[in-house]
């Protein structure tokens, strides 16, 4: 019965995925495309050395060696957005799996808000985070540790925005067991403490640590500020209280959300800094879309889990387009150059 459910499932995902890789390799003129085109476009240009190809583009060489083969076979550019996006969710579709929950409903999560990001903008991120809970999904289900430190190692070729996910190596298995092992008030009191030390963590990197990152130092004389109580600072935190209000013991769940805590942390404690705010804590927050099914399973039957995960869907899909991402779909219509 099990294996059944599982080809289903397999069924069902797979359509599912290339409609929406369709969409991403489809798509115009949206914020980050035309860089990514124009350095595949002059791929063979570049070094495949990674800190001279960094010099060259700031991006890491991973992107250079996953475009390489595409490029040298004279495929054009969206041929390589597809097989990105594919990738993208073999490895959530991976992590579900290591994570013991239905890669469907993760999808739908992540379809309403993440892809928009990950895919039609960010696609280097998209790739590194996904590779990052890949490794966070092997390290503490007990799996390969050749394998965790591949996908590791990928990640950070990839973006290495995500090298905050080192840190877990410190914390696992018994090390981390005492901290997610706990009652919901014990838990609760240990969230809230490893939040205000991340938070104060943030306020003292942005008075005294910014300017000594050259690339961070960069990106503060162009970017906006972040209210403190901006809609997604206050969805995000709203989402943590029902994440700890519906906690349950369970490890994997109490890592996930331990994770998305840290995310809310950055996005409070680098409010005024909105790249460091948006796309640091992401990193972390990308722990909802596995949450919001593994804790509806632990509580309800499968018909009100997949009723859930669609309003959850719907209302997430409202969010981000008309709140945080406004223009997107506008430059998703217009031509790429």
């Amino acid at each position: 019965m099990k294996s059944i459910t599982i080809r289903l499932t397999s069924l069902i995902y797979l359509p599912i995925v290339i409609f929406f890789s369709l969409i991403a390799s489809l798509r115009g003129d949206t914020p980050d495309t035309y860089n990514y085109k124009i350095v595949y476009e002059n791929i063979f240009s570049y070094s495949l050395a990674p800190s001279v190809f960094y010099g060259q583009t700031y991006m890491e060489v991973g992107f250079a060696y996953l475009a390489y083969p595409f490029k040298y076979f004279d495929l054009d550019f969206r041929y390589f957005l597809f097989f990105y996006s594919i990738l993208i969710f073999y490895f959530i579709k991976k992590t579900s799996n290591n994570f013991n929950v239905n890669p469907v409903y993760v999808v739908l999560c992540y379809s309403s808000t993440f892809y928009f990001y990950h895919q039609w903008m960010q696609i280097r991120q998209g790739l590194a985070v996904v590779l990052g809970f890949y490794f966070l999904s092997l390290i503490y289900t007990n799996r390969r540790k050749i394998l965790a430190s591949l996908a590791m190692t990928s990640a950070l070729f990839t973006h290495t925005v995500v090298s905050p996910f080192l840190f877990f190596l410190i914390l696992r298995q018994k090390k981390i067991k005492r901290f997610i092992d706990q009652d919901n008030y014990k838990f609760i009191f240990m969230i809230i403490t490893l939040m205000f030390v991340s938070f104060a963590m943030c306020r003292f990197l942005m008075v005294y640590g910014i300017s000594y990152i050259d690339r961070i130092q960069t990106y503060s004389t162009l970017e906006e500020t972040r209210d403190l109580f901006h809609p997604a600072n206050l969805r995000g935190l709203l989402l943590l209280v029902v994440f700890l209000i519906f906690r349950v013991r369970n490890s994997i769940l109490s890592v996930l959300i331990m994770v998305y805590a840290i995310g809310i942390s950055f996005r409070f404690g680098f409010y005024d800094f909105l790249i460091l705010s948006g796309r640091l804590s992401n990193i972390f927050c990308f722990a909802e879309i596995f949450i919001i099914p593994l804790i509806l399973k632990l509580r309800f039957d499968r018909f009100f889990v997949t009723l859930l995960v669609i309003i959850y869907s719907l209302f997430s899909l409202y969010f981000t387009l008309e709140l945080q991402l406004p223009n997107l779909i506008e430059n998703y219509f217009s031509p790429l150059p």
